[in-house]
């Protein structure tokens, strides 16, 4: 539709009359009660069903209500949510800086640590023979050929061709040192629900809200408010069939391509199993040895460095410092192998969630083939009722409807839904 009229001004009368009556409306209601056009209110119901927590319902007698909540709650998110994004922003940017450290501090100290070593060995082999510029020759050659070779191997180094991701290929250390610690990305984009939708769209220019059901796999209520949303993108609107079958309507959708697309469903989308990381365990064994050295060396150095009076003596005002290197040393590898073993604790979690959510992927799967089997007759046998109960039981958060913790419609009327045709697609 092309606007011609001011939808603020529609809004501002609008949205009191749905207030006086408690979020329960039509888009007669509107008209009597502005005098503007049907074609007009229907379009800001439309807008303002995707802008704030809105259903859409049919009375006995077809008619279509939009249905708002009473206080005109928008979907914006809550405390809870919006602090939950803030943390993970934050939790972003300490991965960013921690693998920044992590290139520097654990190939650093594992270079200083080892050198540290041989020149203590060196020198106390050379002072107990009298000073040999041998002995500081074989010190610096040490440290030369230690050096290339930590910083070759660290981020030269391909281990040989492993699966990740699904994809066999061979992949730096240090990348594999990030997966050891944060773990590795599925790399899974945001999928594209309205891409999806109107790819069906091409050539069926009406869809029920339980056949995009199964195209998101998004809970109804989440379903309805995308709808709601590309009917006010794409030009749509809301109608009701002579059976009483919500269905949103795209006639004015033109396409110049009409090759078919076969219809991505949810289930065609199930989600990767989590894994702690993609490396081997020798990969994993060697990074645990690399910094359970430079753990113990920090350790070690940071006690020698508060008991030994001698080498305080001698460090003198220098002996803060040394002391903070052996104590960031310590804090770092700590924090190095507490990372990995949160995100142990936590991944059970994250795998049972996952695998829940593909279940009711499958489960989305059955009862669309019941609703097929059901074209002619939407009765339901025994086994489909106890498939439609354990729906309900298992996963009412799939099911959530409206404000109030109500289940999915009933199942006879998404069987319905699902085989709803038209013989000619109705005009606006």
């Amino acid at each position: 539709m092309e606007v011609t009229f001011d939808i603020k001004e529609y809004k501002s009368k609008i949205v009191p009359i749905i207030k006086e009556r408690r979020g329960v409306v039509s888009s007669g209601d509107i008209a009597i009660e502005t005098g503007y056009p049907v074609i007009h209110t229907k379009y800001v119901l439309n807008l303002l069903a995707a802008e704030y927590l809105a259903d859409i319902q049919v009375t006995e007698n077809g008619d279509l209500i939009y249905k708002f909540d009473p206080t005109l709650a928008k979907n914006s998110l809550s405390f809870k949510d919006i602090m939950g994004k803030f943390f993970r922003w934050l939790y972003k940017i300490f991965v960013v800086l921690f693998k920044f450290s992590i290139m520097l501090t654990l190939i650093g100290y594992t270079i200083f640590y080892v050198l540290l070593i041989v020149a203590l060995a060196v020198g106390l082999s050379a002072s107990s023979k009298g000073k040999n510029n041998k002995s500081f020759d074989f010190v610096g050659a040490t440290i030369r050929i230690l050096f290339e070779m930590i910083i070759r191997f660290f981020i030269f180094y391909k281990s040989p061709y492993q699966k990740y991701d699904g994809v066999a290929q061979k992949r730096p250390f240090y990348i594999k040192v990030f997966s050891f610690v944060f773990g590795d990305d599925n790399k899974i984009e945001q999928f594209n629900h309205d891409k999806n939708i109107l790819h069906y769209l091409k050539t069926n220019k009406i869809v029920t809200l339980a056949q995009a059901v199964n195209m998101t796999g998004m809970c109804e209520f989440d379903t309805r408010k995308t709808l709601l949303e590309m009917v006010v993108k794409y030009d749509g609107d809301v109608e009701v069939s002579e059976d009483g079958v919500i269905y949103y309507v795209f006639n004015n959708l033109t396409f110049t391509d009409e090759t078919e697309k076969p219809t991505l469903h949810s289930w065609d989308r199930h989600i990767p199993i989590p894994k702690l990381n993609y490396n081997s365990k020798g990969d994993n064994i060697k990074i645990i040895l690399l910094n359970s050295f430079n753990l113990l060396m920090s350790i070690f150095f940071t006690y020698f460095s508060y008991t030994n009076g001698e080498f305080i003596f001698e460090m003198d005002s220098a002996i803060s410092i040394i002391r903070g290197i052996f104590i960031y040393g310590t804090a770092f590898s700590t924090l190095f192998f507490t990372i990995p073993l949160i995100r142990m604790i936590v991944l059970p979690s994250k795998v049972k969630k996952v695998k829940l959510l593909n279940s009711i992927f499958d489960k989305l799967k059955q009862i669309y083939n019941i609703a097929l089997k059901n074209r002619d007759s939407i009765d339901l046998n025994k086994s489909e009722e106890e498939l439609n109960i354990e729906i309900f039981s298992r996963y009412p958060s799939l099911m959530k409807r409206d404000f109030v913790e109500k289940e999915i419609i009933d199942f006879k009327i998404y069987t319905q839904e699902i085989n709803f045709k038209v013989e000619e697609n109705p005009k606006l």
